[in-house]
């Protein structure tokens, strides 16, 4: 009983989102784009720490003198 019921609801749900993703394929075509391209802006910014000391010792320590 409560597996037909979850089945139902589940198969419900999921056939109005399979519905209204196809009424509006341009959006969900052009979303995982835009996405991508504005989190991949990041790595113009992206630089690599080659100091070694930078990267294991803190600021202040005795360690960088």
């Amino acid at each position: 009983m409560l597996r037909q019921v979850l089945h139902r609801g589940l198969r419900t749900c999921f056939s109005r989102l399979g519905h209204f993703i196809a009424s509006h394929p341009v959006f969900f075509a052009s979303a995982p784009v835009l996405i991508s391209i504005l989190l991949g802006a990041s790595f113009s910014r992206y630089q690599v720490e080659e100091s070694v000391e930078h990267l294991l010792a803190p600021q202040h320590s005795l360690a960088k003198i």
